[in-house]
Protein backbone atom coordinates (compact mmCIF):
# COMPACT_ATOMS: atom_id res chain seq x y z
CA UNK A 1 0.00 0.00 0.00
CA UNK A 2 1.24 3.64 -0.86
CA UNK A 3 1.38 6.28 1.72
CA UNK A 4 3.00 9.86 0.95
CA UNK A 5 6.18 10.72 2.48
CA UNK A 6 5.83 14.21 4.24
CA UNK A 7 7.43 15.77 7.01
CA UNK A 8 6.01 13.98 10.08
CA UNK A 9 7.03 10.59 8.55
CA UNK A 10 10.52 11.98 6.74
CA UNK A 11 12.81 10.29 9.35
CA UNK A 12 12.10 7.11 8.34
CA UNK A 13 12.89 8.12 4.64
CA UNK A 14 16.19 9.39 5.67
CA UNK A 15 17.55 5.90 7.13
CA UNK A 16 15.91 3.88 4.03
CA UNK A 17 17.50 6.23 2.22
CA UNK A 18 20.74 5.54 3.23
CA UNK A 19 20.65 2.23 3.31
CA UNK A 20 20.09 2.83 -0.45
CA UNK A 21 22.65 4.72 -1.10
CA UNK A 22 25.55 2.26 0.93
CA UNK A 23 24.14 -0.48 -1.42
CA UNK A 24 24.22 1.61 -4.08
CA UNK A 25 27.80 3.24 -3.53
CA UNK A 26 29.75 0.69 -5.83
CA UNK A 27 28.31 1.61 -8.82
CA UNK A 28 27.54 5.30 -8.23
CA UNK A 29 31.13 5.46 -6.04
CA UNK A 30 29.94 7.79 -3.59
CA UNK A 31 31.43 7.77 -0.08
CA UNK A 32 30.37 8.46 3.27
CA UNK A 33 30.92 12.41 4.84
CA UNK A 34 32.95 12.69 8.19
CA UNK A 35 29.50 12.38 9.91
CA UNK A 36 28.91 8.69 8.32
CA UNK A 37 26.32 9.75 6.40
CA UNK A 38 26.34 9.55 2.62
CA UNK A 39 24.51 12.76 0.89
CA UNK A 40 21.21 12.46 -0.38
CA UNK A 41 20.92 13.81 -3.86
CA UNK A 42 17.10 13.23 -4.27
CA UNK A 43 14.53 14.61 -2.37
CA UNK A 44 10.81 14.00 -1.95
CA UNK A 45 9.91 17.09 -1.39
CA UNK A 46 7.51 19.31 -3.98
CA UNK A 47 7.92 19.45 -6.73
CA UNK A 48 8.67 16.17 -6.46
CA UNK A 49 6.53 13.26 -4.91
CA UNK A 50 7.76 10.86 -2.59
CA UNK A 51 5.89 7.33 -1.74
CA UNK A 52 6.48 4.65 1.05
CA UNK A 53 5.65 1.26 0.29
CA UNK A 54 3.52 -0.62 2.96
CA UNK A 55 3.35 -4.22 3.69
CA UNK A 56 0.53 -4.47 7.00
CA UNK A 57 1.72 -1.20 9.08
CA UNK A 58 5.66 -1.99 7.99
CA UNK A 59 7.06 0.18 5.66
CA UNK A 60 9.42 -1.30 3.15
CA UNK A 61 10.50 0.75 0.81
CA UNK A 62 10.04 3.85 -1.36
CA UNK A 63 9.51 5.71 -4.50
CA UNK A 64 10.71 9.00 -5.56
CA UNK A 65 8.40 10.50 -8.68
CA UNK A 66 10.08 13.66 -10.39
CA UNK A 67 8.66 15.21 -13.82
CA UNK A 68 11.22 15.41 -16.45
CA UNK A 69 10.61 17.07 -19.60
CA UNK A 70 7.19 16.25 -19.20
CA UNK A 71 7.80 12.53 -18.77
CA UNK A 72 7.12 10.98 -14.84
CA UNK A 73 10.12 9.42 -14.10
CA UNK A 74 11.06 7.54 -10.95
CA UNK A 75 14.45 8.58 -9.61
CA UNK A 76 14.94 6.74 -6.53
CA UNK A 77 13.24 3.22 -5.98
CA UNK A 78 14.46 0.81 -3.11
CA UNK A 79 13.26 -2.40 -1.31
CA UNK A 80 14.35 -3.52 2.02
CA UNK A 81 16.76 -6.32 0.71
CA UNK A 82 14.73 -9.22 2.96
CA UNK A 83 10.96 -8.25 1.31
CA UNK A 84 13.00 -9.40 -2.08
CA UNK A 85 11.46 -11.30 -4.84
CA UNK A 86 7.96 -11.73 -2.66
CA UNK A 87 6.93 -9.03 -5.53
CA UNK A 88 6.95 -5.80 -3.30
CA UNK A 89 8.97 -3.88 -6.08
CA UNK A 90 6.49 -4.55 -8.50
CA UNK A 91 3.69 -4.11 -6.72
CA UNK A 92 5.12 -1.07 -5.56
CA UNK A 93 5.57 -0.04 -9.43
CA UNK A 94 2.62 -0.79 -10.31
CA UNK A 95 0.85 1.41 -7.64
CA UNK A 96 3.01 4.25 -8.52
CA UNK A 97 2.28 4.14 -12.65
CA UNK A 98 -1.63 4.06 -11.42
CA UNK A 99 -1.15 7.08 -9.53
CA UNK A 100 0.61 9.36 -12.23
CA UNK A 101 -1.09 8.40 -15.42
CA UNK A 102 0.49 9.93 -19.18
CA UNK A 103 4.02 9.41 -20.49
CA UNK A 104 6.68 7.64 -18.44
CA UNK A 105 10.14 7.20 -18.53
CA UNK A 106 12.31 4.39 -16.28
CA UNK A 107 15.95 5.21 -16.61
CA UNK A 108 19.18 2.76 -15.56
CA UNK A 109 22.05 4.16 -14.91
CA UNK A 110 25.42 2.16 -16.88
CA UNK A 111 26.45 -1.66 -15.02
CA UNK A 112 22.91 -1.96 -14.09
CA UNK A 113 22.30 -4.82 -15.68
CA UNK A 114 20.09 -6.46 -12.24
CA UNK A 115 18.07 -3.48 -12.54
CA UNK A 116 17.26 -3.08 -16.27
CA UNK A 117 16.36 -6.57 -16.33
CA UNK A 118 13.57 -5.94 -13.41
CA UNK A 119 12.23 -3.00 -15.45
CA UNK A 120 12.03 -4.27 -18.55
CA UNK A 121 9.61 -6.96 -17.03
CA UNK A 122 8.00 -4.43 -14.55
CA UNK A 123 7.22 -2.32 -17.25
CA UNK A 124 6.77 -4.92 -19.75
CA UNK A 125 4.15 -7.25 -17.69
CA UNK A 126 2.56 -3.28 -16.96
CA UNK A 127 1.88 -2.59 -20.24
CA UNK A 128 1.34 -5.70 -22.02
CA UNK A 129 4.93 -5.21 -23.45
CA UNK A 130 3.66 -2.19 -25.02
CA UNK A 131 6.48 0.13 -24.52
CA UNK A 132 9.75 1.13 -26.03
CA UNK A 133 13.25 1.54 -24.94
CA UNK A 134 16.21 3.84 -25.97
CA UNK A 135 19.38 5.02 -24.46
CA UNK A 136 19.31 8.66 -23.79
CA UNK A 137 21.88 11.03 -22.14
CA UNK A 138 21.11 10.80 -18.00
CA UNK A 139 24.07 12.81 -16.70
CA UNK A 140 25.66 12.58 -14.60
CA UNK A 141 25.99 8.97 -15.37
CA UNK A 142 25.77 9.36 -19.28
CA UNK A 143 23.88 6.81 -21.90
CA UNK A 144 21.30 5.15 -19.70
CA UNK A 145 18.94 2.66 -20.64
CA UNK A 146 15.30 3.89 -20.31
CA UNK A 147 11.67 2.36 -20.77
CA UNK A 148 9.14 4.29 -22.41
CA UNK A 149 5.37 4.40 -22.20
CA UNK A 150 2.22 6.07 -21.47
CA UNK A 151 -0.17 4.61 -19.31
CA UNK A 152 -3.29 6.46 -20.39
CA UNK A 153 -2.82 4.22 -23.36
CA UNK A 154 -1.20 1.10 -22.73
CA UNK A 155 -2.71 -1.14 -20.52
CA UNK A 156 -4.70 -3.41 -21.85
CA UNK A 157 -7.69 -2.87 -18.80
CA UNK A 158 -8.62 0.49 -20.18
CA UNK A 159 -8.68 0.30 -23.79
CA UNK A 160 -12.75 -1.39 -23.18
CA UNK A 161 -14.16 1.62 -21.44
CA UNK A 162 -15.13 5.53 -22.64
CA UNK A 163 -12.06 7.72 -22.73
CA UNK A 164 -13.11 10.16 -20.00
CA UNK A 165 -14.19 9.74 -16.25
CA UNK A 166 -17.62 11.76 -16.63
CA UNK A 167 -18.54 9.64 -19.82
CA UNK A 168 -17.37 6.66 -18.13
CA UNK A 169 -19.42 7.25 -15.31
CA UNK A 170 -22.56 7.77 -16.64
CA UNK A 171 -22.13 4.72 -18.84
CA UNK A 172 -21.72 2.45 -16.29
CA UNK A 173 -24.68 3.71 -14.11
CA UNK A 174 -27.29 3.45 -16.71
CA UNK A 175 -25.44 -0.53 -17.55
CA UNK A 176 -25.05 -1.89 -14.47
CA UNK A 177 -27.73 -4.05 -13.12
CA UNK A 178 -28.79 -6.29 -9.63
CA UNK A 179 -30.21 -9.44 -9.95
CA UNK A 180 -30.48 -12.82 -7.49
CA UNK A 181 -27.68 -15.96 -8.03
CA UNK A 182 -28.67 -18.34 -10.35
CA UNK A 183 -26.99 -21.75 -10.27
CA UNK A 184 -25.46 -21.29 -13.19
CA UNK A 185 -23.53 -18.50 -12.13
CA UNK A 186 -20.39 -20.81 -10.03
CA UNK A 187 -17.88 -20.67 -12.52
CA UNK A 188 -18.23 -16.83 -13.59
CA UNK A 189 -18.09 -15.91 -10.05
CA UNK A 190 -15.29 -18.51 -8.79
CA UNK A 191 -13.42 -17.00 -11.79
CA UNK A 192 -14.19 -12.90 -10.62
CA UNK A 193 -12.58 -14.21 -6.87
CA UNK A 194 -9.80 -16.03 -8.31
CA UNK A 195 -8.65 -13.03 -10.77
CA UNK A 196 -9.94 -9.92 -9.08
CA UNK A 197 -7.36 -11.39 -5.89
CA UNK A 198 -4.41 -12.31 -8.36
CA UNK A 199 -4.47 -9.09 -10.02
CA UNK A 200 -6.36 -6.51 -7.78
CA UNK A 201 -5.31 -7.52 -4.01
CA UNK A 202 -1.44 -8.51 -5.43
CA UNK A 203 -1.00 -4.20 -4.87
CA UNK A 204 -1.40 -5.37 -1.09
CA UNK A 205 -0.47 -8.88 -0.89
CA UNK A 206 2.80 -11.28 -1.58
CA UNK A 207 2.59 -13.58 -4.50
CA UNK A 208 2.42 -16.41 -1.20
CA UNK A 209 0.06 -14.76 0.02
CA UNK A 210 -2.70 -14.55 -2.79
CA UNK A 211 -2.05 -17.84 -3.70
CA UNK A 212 -3.08 -19.17 0.05
CA UNK A 213 -5.98 -16.71 -0.19
CA UNK A 214 -6.86 -18.06 -3.64
CA UNK A 215 -5.17 -21.18 -4.84
CA UNK A 216 -5.78 -21.94 -8.26
CA UNK A 217 -7.77 -24.99 -7.17
CA UNK A 218 -10.54 -22.35 -6.40
CA UNK A 219 -11.56 -22.07 -10.26
CA UNK A 220 -10.17 -25.54 -10.73
CA UNK A 221 -12.77 -26.78 -8.74
CA UNK A 222 -16.06 -25.54 -8.25
CA UNK A 223 -18.34 -27.78 -6.15
CA UNK A 224 -18.00 -25.92 -3.12
CA UNK A 225 -18.28 -23.09 -4.76
CA UNK A 226 -22.14 -24.67 -5.74
CA UNK A 227 -22.39 -25.42 -2.30
CA UNK A 228 -21.96 -22.56 -0.62
CA UNK A 229 -23.79 -20.34 -2.89
CA UNK A 230 -26.92 -21.48 -2.36
CA UNK A 231 -26.92 -21.06 1.28
CA UNK A 232 -25.15 -17.11 0.77
CA UNK A 233 -27.11 -16.24 -2.03
CA UNK A 234 -25.01 -13.75 -3.80
CA UNK A 235 -26.11 -10.48 -5.34
CA UNK A 236 -24.95 -10.17 -8.33
CA UNK A 237 -24.11 -7.16 -10.67
CA UNK A 238 -24.09 -7.56 -14.48
CA UNK A 239 -23.67 -5.22 -17.60
CA UNK A 240 -25.17 -6.31 -20.11
CA UNK A 241 -26.19 -9.77 -19.43
CA UNK A 242 -22.21 -10.25 -18.46
CA UNK A 243 -21.48 -10.45 -14.60
CA UNK A 244 -19.20 -8.08 -13.45
CA UNK A 245 -19.36 -8.31 -9.14
CA UNK A 246 -20.79 -10.35 -6.74
CA UNK A 247 -21.24 -10.04 -2.90
CA UNK A 248 -22.67 -12.60 -0.15
CA UNK A 249 -24.66 -10.68 2.05
CA UNK A 250 -25.89 -12.55 4.63
CA UNK A 251 -29.24 -12.44 7.11
CA UNK A 252 -27.15 -11.10 9.97
CA UNK A 253 -25.86 -8.33 9.04
CA UNK A 254 -22.52 -9.79 7.59
CA UNK A 255 -21.18 -9.16 3.93
CA UNK A 256 -18.39 -11.99 3.23
CA UNK A 257 -17.32 -11.86 -0.19
CA UNK A 258 -17.18 -9.07 -1.80
CA UNK A 259 -15.42 -9.19 -5.45
CA UNK A 260 -15.51 -6.70 -8.73
CA UNK A 261 -14.42 -8.24 -12.00
CA UNK A 262 -10.48 -7.16 -12.38
CA UNK A 263 -11.68 -5.29 -15.47
CA UNK A 264 -14.14 -3.53 -13.87
CA UNK A 265 -12.71 -2.17 -10.57
CA UNK A 266 -13.24 1.19 -10.34
CA UNK A 267 -16.15 1.60 -12.90
CA UNK A 268 -19.23 1.62 -10.45
CA UNK A 269 -19.73 -1.78 -9.91
CA UNK A 270 -18.64 -1.81 -6.21
CA UNK A 271 -20.98 1.46 -5.35
CA UNK A 272 -24.13 -0.47 -6.85
CA UNK A 273 -23.67 -3.61 -5.11
CA UNK A 274 -22.86 -1.87 -1.65
CA UNK A 275 -26.01 0.44 -2.67
CA UNK A 276 -28.23 -3.22 -3.06
CA UNK A 277 -26.73 -4.09 0.30
CA UNK A 278 -28.04 -0.99 2.12
CA UNK A 279 -31.32 -1.33 0.61
CA UNK A 280 -31.67 -4.83 1.68
CA UNK A 281 -30.55 -4.01 5.29
CA UNK A 282 -33.29 -1.57 5.45
CA UNK A 283 -36.10 -3.48 4.19
CA UNK A 284 -34.78 -6.68 6.57
CA UNK A 285 -34.55 -4.33 9.54
CA UNK A 286 -30.50 -5.03 9.74
CA UNK A 287 -29.06 -2.10 11.40
CA UNK A 288 -25.50 -3.15 11.65
CA UNK A 289 -23.88 -4.63 8.87
CA UNK A 290 -19.82 -5.93 8.90
CA UNK A 291 -17.19 -7.82 7.21
CA UNK A 292 -13.72 -8.69 6.97
CA UNK A 293 -12.16 -6.41 4.62
CA UNK A 294 -8.63 -6.71 2.82
CA UNK A 295 -5.89 -3.57 2.53
CA UNK A 296 -7.06 -3.21 -0.95
CA UNK A 297 -11.05 -2.72 0.08
CA UNK A 298 -10.62 -0.89 3.46
CA UNK A 299 -10.89 2.49 1.53
CA UNK A 300 -13.90 1.91 -0.71
CA UNK A 301 -15.40 0.42 2.69
CA UNK A 302 -14.59 3.51 4.67
CA UNK A 303 -15.45 5.41 1.67
CA UNK A 304 -19.10 4.07 2.50
CA UNK A 305 -19.22 5.05 6.07
CA UNK A 306 -17.28 1.74 7.57
CA UNK A 307 -15.08 2.10 10.72
CA UNK A 308 -12.46 -0.08 11.59
CA UNK A 309 -12.91 -2.12 14.76
CA UNK A 310 -9.78 -3.83 14.72
CA UNK A 311 -7.00 -5.03 12.55
CA UNK A 312 -6.32 -8.79 12.82
CA UNK A 313 -4.19 -11.12 10.83
CA UNK A 314 -5.50 -14.84 9.62
CA UNK A 315 -3.12 -17.55 8.99
CA UNK A 316 -3.66 -19.87 6.41
CA UNK A 317 -1.47 -22.45 5.51
CA UNK A 318 0.87 -20.99 8.08
CA UNK A 319 0.83 -17.60 6.11
CA UNK A 320 -0.19 -14.34 7.72
CA UNK A 321 -2.89 -12.03 6.00
CA UNK A 322 -3.47 -8.69 7.09
CA UNK A 323 -7.47 -7.67 6.94
CA UNK A 324 -9.61 -5.05 8.60
CA UNK A 325 -12.83 -5.55 11.03
CA UNK A 326 -15.21 -2.99 9.94
CA UNK A 327 -18.80 -1.83 10.66
CA UNK A 328 -21.16 0.69 9.83
CA UNK A 329 -24.81 1.76 11.32
CA UNK A 330 -27.41 1.50 8.91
Amino acid sequence: MLELINESNSHIFDELAQDYEDEFSPTSGKKKNQDGKYSIDVDWRIPNVGYYWKEGSKIVGFSIIESIDGYSEIVDFYVVPAYRKKMVGKNMAFAVFNKHPGPWRVRQIPGSEVTTKFWRKVVGEYTNENYTEAQIENPPWGLSVCQIFNNQISQLRRRSYPETGTERDKTMKKEISIRDYRSEDVEALANIYYNTIHRINIQHYTEEQVNVWAPKSSVENTEGWAKKFPRTKPIIATVEDDIVGFAEFEPNGHIDCFYCHHEWVGKGIGSALMKEILQRAKNNHIHLIFSEVSITAKPFFEKWGFRIVTQQTIIRKGIELTNFKMERIV
